[in-house]
């Protein structure tokens, strides 16, 4: 992916990754040693991983096409298929994007399968990352909006605000490592107990209130907490060895220390926000109003310009949770009119999204700010139309006027032919009254566009043959008249059955299966291919099911003949 231009007026940028910091300060206990509490995550995303069957291929944009997701799913595949969209988030791992970015990207989706898929309602997920798997020193003892223990690269860090500013009675941009080291000296000798408190009291002050906590304020001033990631990047440099005597003798600050190169003391650092509320904050409002998506049409309505903003604080990944207006206008985004992807290969099936990162609201305290996402949908196996041949019984040996074609033409010998075959066809996805439009299509050997459809056998309506279990009996008949002749075929396998077909007086009965298919086998000289059902446009699998050949010796005196 292309990178954006930095503004010369915000110098701040983000990473967006899938790879855990190299170092960070560990906070997984508090300053004085003592153990935390860890709340229970609440989380109710499912995180489901890609399936084994999925392969993904990302292609970078280019100046005339957007990056695209390409998906295919693959020979021998069954049942749902998982599809993770933070697959984007893996293809752009370790690239550097600014505020005010935003990209589209494409999602295509093949099919090697042999059956035919569809997005499964409901399925769609967009979420921030999955946490469960790291380890504790990693994340923080504090619950976001989702549920997890926030990660601690995944907060934001200090800057020096307004509020700092005031606290250190300076008139500088930069607030200097020496002076926010003693933060808690400082905020102890004013007379408060936490950054947080001092806080609530500044705003309290200049807005001639009397909040009695921060969650109190951003229930109603959500844009105070833009207001305290507002002023100069925190940046701050030292040798290892000062590192370490700072650390000692402050750790209630240093513990916060950030290392965006992960190479730890001796490099540049940042401070991460040091409390609870700051850093629930910083993290939900990333993943609630700075990192938004849209799908389809909803794409034009995802603006990053100061005039239309706005509309990435309404289409955040926190946004998209399972049941908002969002997600339901998302998920009927991707199940569209019901379009499948086809069993034959080279079918398609083809979305479109674009995410964004809000340029004007995002502000210094997420320099070198790393995030991540989760998502994925699920496309489900579309049940198959089978064909079963109905049972017959084939005679064999002598002559008879037994046999008779439907139209009364008489057939001199029992054994000169099998009679033509007929057909049950079910679908666990056709209603039983739209059976009668199910039409077939393939390709013939010589490339030529093959279609059947079918015919009650017996009669329309009440004269339709119906089987002894009740299912309705049919003909495969060619729907082109030009070739009428290329129809339904069998064909018959029994590896036990070793008696040759044409021998006179076969002793006893022999069964064999009896399999039905579309002029597919070798002998039959179609050499059909790609071969599929559909009705009223949606494409269904083909499957074949088995019935019964009865083999029975035929003599003139059985028959009278």
């Amino acid at each position: 992916m292309k990178k954006r231009v930095l503004s010369a007026l915000l110098a701040l940028s983000t990473l967006l990754t899938t790879a855990p910091a190299a170092y960070a300060a560990e906070p997984a206990t508090q300053s004085d040693g003592a153990e935390i509490d860890w709340p229970e995550p609440t989380c109710t995303v499912d995180y489901k991983p890609q399936s084994d069957t999925v392969s993904c291929e990302f292609v970078e944009e280019t100046e005339d096409a957007p990056a695209k997701l390409v998906y295919t799913i693959q020979e021998g595949a069954e049942g749902d298929q998982v599809l993770e969209l933070s697959k984007l988030a893996d293809a752009l791992a370790d690239t550097v994007q600014y505020p005010g970015d935003a990209a589209q990207f494409d999602i295509e989706i093949h099919n090697e399968s042999g059956n035919s898929y569809r997005y499964k309602p409901g399925s769609f997920t967009l979420a921030s990352a999955d946490t469960s798997g790291m380890e504790q020193s990693e994340l923080l003892p504090v619950l976001g909006y989702d549920g997890q223990w926030i990660p601690f690269r995944f907060t934001s860090s200090m800057v020096s605000n307004q509020m700092l500013k005031d606290l250190f009675n300076t008139s500088s941009v930069n607030i200097s490592l020496e002076q926010i080291v003693t933060l808690y000296d400082t905020l102890a000798e004013e007379g408060y107990d936490s950054l947080t408190n001092y806080f609530v009291a500044w705003y309290n002050k200049k807005n001639s209130t009397d909040y009695a906590s921060f969650d109190a304020i951003m229930a109603v001033a959500p844009a105070f907490f833009e207001d305290i990631q507002k002023g100069n990047a925190m940046k701050f440099s030292c040798t290892a060895e000062q590192f370490t005597e700072l650390e000692e003798a402050h750790p209630e600050v240093m513990r916060w220390a950030y290392f965006p190169s992960g190479k730890g003391p001796g490099d540049t650092f940042q401070l991460k926000w040091p409390e609870s509320g700051l850093q629930t904050a910083g993290y939900d409002g990333w993943y609630q109003s700075m990192f938004a998506f849209a799908f389809g049409d909803d794409m034009a309505n995802l603006s990053t310009s100061s005039s239309g903003h706005t509309s990435c604080h309404e289409r955040g990944v926190g946004d998209y949770m399972e049941g908002t207006d969002l997600w339901e206008q998302t998920d009927a985004y991707f199940c569209g009119d019901g379009q499948a992807l086809a069993p034959e290969s080279g079918s398609v099936l083809s979305y479109s999204g674009k995410w964004a990162l809000d340029g004007p609201c995002i502000r210094n305290a997420y320099a070198n700010y790393e995030f991540s996402f989760y998502g994925s949908i699920t496309l489900e196996e579309v049940g198959p139309v089978t064909i079963t041949p109905v049972d017959m019984t084939l005679y064999i040996g002598g002559s008879s006027d037994y046999w008779e074609d439907v139209d009364g033409t008489h057939l001199p010998d029992a054994d000169s032919g099998i009679p033509a075959p007929h057909f049950y066809v079910e679908s666990s996805e056709i209603p039983a009254e739209h059976l009668a439009g199910v039409t077939f299509h393939g390709t013939g050997a010589d490339g030529t566009e093959k279609s059947w459809k079918l015919a009650p056998y017996g009669g329309e309506g009440g004269q339709q043959a119906i089987g002894e279990d009740g299912r309705k009996v049919w003909d495969i008949v060619s729907a082109d008249p030009a070739t009428a002749a290329d129809a339904s075929c069998l064909y018959f396998a029994d590896e036990a059955c070793t008696i040759p077909a044409s021998t006179d007086n076969i002793a006893g009965n022999h069964f064999t299966h009896l399999y039905a298919a579309i002029s597919t086998s070798d002998a039959s000289g179609a050499g059909n291919t790609g071969l599929y059902a559909e009705v009223n446009g949606q494409k269904y699998a083909l499957r074949y099911g088995v019935g019964t050949l009865t083999v029975r010796s035929v003599t003139n005196d059985a028959t009278g003949g």
